[in-house]
């Protein structure tokens, strides 16, 4: 039986456009776009889609309209909401990530930094340009992009600050930790020594009383 969310997904279907390629919006797939930005931009405009316009990819909208819920996470073992675990990155991500030797990070942040409303991205779109602006140089790449990144709301640096801050508070949660455990090992070390003062004590206290035995035995 269809519901209503369903019979909305399909007819937003009607609104897609055909010979677009959808990626994923992780680092990987975009460290690559910007790799290659000189030969793509020869044939296509790139675009980034938002969580609210997913309905524009034709796989996306087929999965939600044709596959019940309950089948996708039972039948098949599939988080319905899976863009929200492989379809977005964060600032720390992206520091964590190895270095590539056909384009550096600063020059992917550079790209990054101009996204507004980074959070909320989850695919990124390539449309191929009309057929008479083929193979001419930076008539695509992306669009979209703020040209200012001072101006970008909710982006990759407002992100990057917060990110930062969560390492800072970890940081202050371990040293805390590491105050205890010096205390703790002070306690405990300090117990070895009194044994050892303990021990001493008993063994001349022993060797006390044979001397005075053997001082009484003729």
């Amino acid at each position: 039986k269809e519901t209503k969310e369903t019979k909305e997904t399909k007819t937003k279907t009607t609104d897609l456009t055909t010979g677009v390629i959808y990626l994923p919006f992780c680092y990987h797939c975009f460290r690559e776009i910007v790799a290659s930005l000189d030969i793509l931009a020869q044939c296509y405009s790139i675009g980034l889609l938002n969580k609210e316009n997913l309905h524009q990819h034709g796989l996306w909208s087929g999965t939600n309209a044709m596959i019940p819920p309950t089948v996708m996470q039972e039948t098949f073992g599939k988080q319905i909401d899976q863009e929200e675990k492989y379809c977005t990155f964060t600032a720390r991500d992206v520091s964590e990530s190895m270095d590539d030797s056909t384009v550096t990070k600063r020059d992917v942040v550079q790209y990054l930094r101009r996204i507004n409303d980074f959070p909320q991205v989850r695919m990124i779109q390539l449309k191929p340009l009309p057929r008479q602006d083929r193979g001419r140089a930076r008539r695509g790449g992306f669009v979209g992009l703020v040209a200012d990144h001072d101006c970008v709301q909710n982006g990759y640096d407002q992100q990057q600050l917060s990110t930062v801050n969560r390492v800072t508070d970890d940081s202050s949660d371990d040293e805390e930790e590491d105050d205890d455990d010096e205390d703790e090992s002070v306690v405990v070390t300090a117990i070895p020594k009194v044994r050892r003062k303990y021990t001493k004590r008993k063994r001349a206290a022993v060797d006390g009383i044979a001397n005075n035995n053997n001082n009484n035995n003729p």
